[in-house]
Parts: structure tokens; C-alpha cells; sequence
């Protein structure tokens, strides 16, 4: 919805709003001299965004451009990829009351907290951090569209770093522990965008992914057009053609034809298994 004509400018005001200090000026996004007008949204002081969220990857991607990444606004987020084990709960657990006030003791001494944060005992850590990590983000093939994403994510590492060291201590002077922490999950995120960057952060690119990761999955033996066809049939025949001689075209998948004796038989074999077949 923020990419569409009545939200226009939306997106980039949020945007604009991260690690801002300044108090905005008063806004509206719908101003038509109707009922249906919004009220001035008006700020003593600087607003602070957080926002949780979640989606499924098809759901995500089809709504995704690439600007969303480059602008700057996807790269804002912390996102991870909820892949882990396969977890089936039949009875959620009734939560343990016993929790609960300990719970809000804590949450009460971190909304007291006043100052900025004491980063000095992981100083050292972060620059080799830094370095090392900066390193990977370059080196993905997609350079540009990675470095967008590394700088911010050089600075959610701090973000969460503190935030562990609040939570396990109450206090602003992170620790190396914390760090520690903050390294193992900002890894998690930095997986998850490297295993998302080959869609090129867009639908299109989800689509190109979805169908080289079909044909993949056939194995050595490749996937025969009909196969591939019957699996991508919702999408538009033009469209999946087309996709499909992307994929041909950057190498990363290959198309054959098999002799029965009457029509050929046509298959694709992903770049991984082929072996220079015609």
C-alpha cells in the first residue's frame, strides 16, 4: 500500500524518520478538500519507530522492488528467515506466571535508563568485525545491492549489542558477552540477506529464483518441460518463457531434447549438475 498513489511519499518519510533527531514537521498524506481528508499529524519531539513484522517469502518478494533496497527503506529492517527446525506444536505451553513480574521489574529499570551507550570494552571487537564483514557484504556478486544493506547492518550490530546488555544487565555499558551475542544473531541476519540477494531484492528476480531452484532440485537428471510447466502453471506461459531464457542465457541453467521416436522430449538440468550435454 505505501508504493500506491494515495500513500505517495509515505515510505520515504519513514524512511527519513531512522536515527533522525530532528522534531519533523507536521504531516498529511490526503488532502482533497473532503471528508475523507486525513487531520495534520503534528510532533512535539521526535518520533521513534519500531516496527514488527511478518510474511511469507511469497508474499514478501511480490510486493518488493528493487528500490525498496537501494532507497534505503528494506535496508532498515532486521530480517530473518524463520528456517530452522521444523517445530509442530499441537497444545501451546500456558505461559509461566511466575515470569511475570520479575518480567516487569526489568522492563521498568530499562525505561529509567538515561545516556548514551558505553561501547568501549567492544571497541576492538567491532573494528575487526567491521572489517571482516564489510569484506563479505563486497564480495557478493551483486555488490551494490549488498553494500546497501552493510551499511546499516553495521550499525544493527550495536543496536543489538546494547539491547542484549540491557536486557541481561540493566545497564548502558555493553560487555563482551553481549557482544558475542550480537555476533551470533547479526549472523543469522547476514545469512538471510546473502541468501536473498540472487533475487536482486525484487518479484522478478523471486520468480528467476523460484524456477532455477525447481530445476535444481530435479537433480542430475534435470526436469522435463512438461514437469517444470505443470509446477509454474499459474504464471503467465509468456512470462515463465521468458524467465526461463533468462536462466538459459546467464548460464545458470541449460535445455536439451531427448530422441522418443516421435516428438522430442525437452528438459532443463541446472548449471550444477550439467556436464556440457547438448
Amino acid at each position: 500500500m505505501l508504493s500506491t498513489q494515495q500513500f505517495a511519499t509515505v515510505k520515504e518519510w519513514l524512511t527519513d524518520r531512522y536515527d533522525n533527531f530532528s522534531v519533523p514537521p507536521a504531516f498529511r498524506y490526503r488532502v482533497k478538500g473532503t471528508d475523507q481528508d486525513t487531520p495534520s499529524i503534528e510532533f512535539m519531539q521526535p518520533p521513534r519507530i519500531n516496527i514488527l513484522a511478518t510474511s511469507s517469502d511469497e508474499w514478501f518478494f511480490q510486493n518488493l522492488a528493487q528500490e525498496d533496497s537501494t532507497g534505503g527503506f528494506l535496508a532498515r529492517w532486521m530480517i530473518v528467515r524463520a528456517d530452522g527446525p521444523r517445530r509442530d506444536v499441537a497444545i501451546p505451553l500456558v505461559p509461566d506466571p511466575s515470569l511475570i513480574a520479575p518480567l516487569a521489574a526489568r522492563l521498568t529499570q530499562i525505561a529509567q535508563l538515561k545516556g548514551e551507550a558505553d561501547l568501549l570494552a567492544i571497541q576492538p571487537n567491532y573494528e575487526k568485525w567491521y572489517t571482516d564483514t564489510k569484506r563479505r557484504f563486497e564480495s557478493q556478486p551483486n555488490r551494490a545491492l549488498a553494500m546497501a544493506y552493510f551499511n546499516r547492518h553495521r550499525g544493527h550490530i550495536l543496536k543489538l549489542a546494547l539491547v542484549f546488555e540491557v536486557s541481561q544487565s540493566g545497564t548502558l555499558k555493553v560487555s563482551t558477552a553481549a557482544w558475542e551475542r550480537a555476533v551470533e544473531f547479526a549472523g543469522q541476519i547476514e545469512k538471510c540477506i546473502f541468501d536473498m540477494l540472487p533475487t536482486g531484492m525484487s518479484a522478478a528476480g523471486y520468480d528467476l529464483q523460484k524456477i532455477e531452484d525447481r530445476i535444481r532440485q530435479a537433480g542430475p537428471k534435470g526436469i522435463s518441460q512438461n514437469d517444470l510447466t505443470r509446477g509454474f502453471q499459474a504464471m503467465n506461459p509468456k512470462d515463465r518463457e521468458q524467465k526461463v531464457n533468462t536462466l538459459i542465457d546467464a548460464g545458470r541453467i541449460y535445455r536439451g531434447a531427448d530422441s522418443t521416436g516421435g516428438r522430442p522430449k525437452t528438459w532443463y538440468r541446472h548449471a550444477d549438475f550439467h556436464q556440457g550435454e547438448a
